[in-house]
């Protein structure tokens, strides 16, 4: 034998989700109106304010995703990390910070160490009485890249005329501003990162998937969505299907019911 299985979820954890249910069970009660079986019973008004707020702080909340990831792109040009760039591409700040590099080490070798006040990473080891010398760029890690750009400029700003990255050599006016230029991007960048958290935030709350909250925290949509499920799957008992109506998604299916005695051992003794 077998018996009939009905599962109804609600979308929990997903803003977007939770909001788009909740606007398709306000639509078809609003649709029903006095022949809604929710009517006195479930204050859908109150669910259609919270789902506005709900979106007042979704909405700005994406706009500073958007933002964000076009500065963050924007400072990834102009590093010389975005894709299809490599160091074919000239005067990114990774092509400076390879090119002084490059002069550096020249400059310095059999005492590549000298690099360090650079604030290059430098690693000597010796191979059979060989000599080998690796300084390494931090590729793809932008803020360990405006870094050691930093080091690099602050240090030539140092020497001054002393400096041997000359002007015929490295633009170092035009390192300078890209430097300044990436930074500011990746700083609006975070700003962005941080509104849309704050307002991710409380849109979660409202949603009733903060902290501390669960299905039967009040005055949430996941409350009145829990509440509103189990309301309608009393009232369509038999006819569960009908809750697809209310934007509610319905998975019905069969389980075998168990075998008198099965699975019993032994008796006690």
């Amino acid at each position: 034998m077998s018996r009939k299985t009905v599962r109804v979820d609600v979308p929990i954890g997903n803003i977007d989700d939770t909001v788009t249910l909740a606007e398709a069970a306000v639509a078809r009660h609003t649709t029903l109106g006095a022949n809604s079986p929710l009517t006195g019973i479930v204050a859908m008004a109150d669910l259609s304010t919270l789902v506005t707020e709900t979106k007042n702080f979704r909405t700005p909340a994406q706009q500073s995703k958007a933002n964000k990831e076009a500065w963050f792109a924007q400072a990834a040009s102009v590093i010389g990390i975005a894709e299809g760039q490599n160091l074919s591409v000239q005067k990114t700040i990774y092509w400076y910070i390879t090119q002084s590099r490059d002069f550096l080490k020249t400059m310095n070798q059999g005492q590549e160490e000298n690099l360090e006040l650079w604030t290059f990473e430098v690693v000597v080891t010796q191979t059979g009485g060989r000599r080998n010398s690796a300084v390494e760029i931090p590729y793809n890690q932008p803020d360990a890249l405006l870094t050691l750009a930093t080091g690099i400029i602050n240090k030539h700003n140092t020497d001054g005329a002393g400096s041997p990255l000359k002007p015929n050599l490295i633009d170092m006016a035009d390192f300078a501003a890209k430097v300044t230029q990436a930074q500011g991007l990746r700083e609006d960048a975070g700003e962005e990162d941080a509104q849309k958290q704050a307002n991710n935030q409380e849109a979660r709350k409202l949603c009733g998937y903060g902290e501390g909250q669960n299905s039967n925290t009040p005055d949430t949509i996941y409350f009145f969505l829990t509440k509103i499920r189990d309301l309608l799957l009393t009232f369509y008992d038999g006819t569960e299907q009908q809750l697809e109506t209310f934007g509610y998604n319905v998975v019905v299916g069969t389980a075998k019911m168990p075998t008198p005695g099965a699975g019993e051992g032994p008796p006690e003794e």
